[in-house]
């Protein structure tokens, strides 16, 4: 039930301001890892950039803990944004073998244009698996002109066997 309103909560977003320090309290000390993380992702949906809801975040992409850094993700990209200060939190690994560089590419995606100083690290990715060329295509689709540095790479996406893939890179060279 607690993690049932902690959505609801979420789903109301700023309206559900007066709730935040609940959640917040929710997402710090409940005793069960899901509801924590659906507190956190209630939190960030209600107001990403109040201080307490920056830190928790921040805890959790700073986690060596895969799970927790895909709630933050997760959060981040429900949000639909990504306060500048945690960038600097994603790594973008293509050699973490528990993949969380997809929930990253995922975050990216609320990064919008100001996504520009991602795109370089993001374009090795085009040539991954099906997956994980899709969330790089979809943080791109968001970039606009600060793509920019994607476009030869996404002209090449373009001649790929799969029409998602040469969908989106159309998308994205349109942004």
């Amino acid at each position: 039930i607690r993690q049932s309103a902690l959505w609801a909560l979420g789903n109301f977003g700023p309206e559900a301001e007066p709730a935040l320090g609940v959640v917040i309290e929710r997402a710090t000390n409940d005793a069960d890892a899901r509801t924590r993380s659906c507190a956190l992702q209630a939190a960030a949906e209600i107001n990403v950039n109040h201080p307490q809801v920056l830190a928790l975040l921040e805890w959790d992409l700073r986690s060596s803990d895969p799970v927790a850094r895909r709630s933050a993700l997760s959060a981040i990209k429900n949000a639909g944004t990504c306060p500048w200060p945690l960038t600097k939190y994603i790594n973008l690994d293509p050699r973490d073998t528990n993949q969380v560089f997809l929930d990253e590419l995922m975050a990216l995606e609320a990064l919008g244009p100001d996504i520009a100083p991602f795109v370089p690290r993001i374009v090795p990715f085009l040539s991954d698996d099906l997956p994980t060329r899709i969330r790089a295509l979809e943080a791109l689709d968001r970039a606009g002109p600060g793509g920019t540095a994607a476009v030869p790479a996404l002209i090449a996406c373009l001649s790929g066997s799969e029409e998602g893939v040469r969908s989106l890179a159309a998308g994205a060279l349109m942004s």
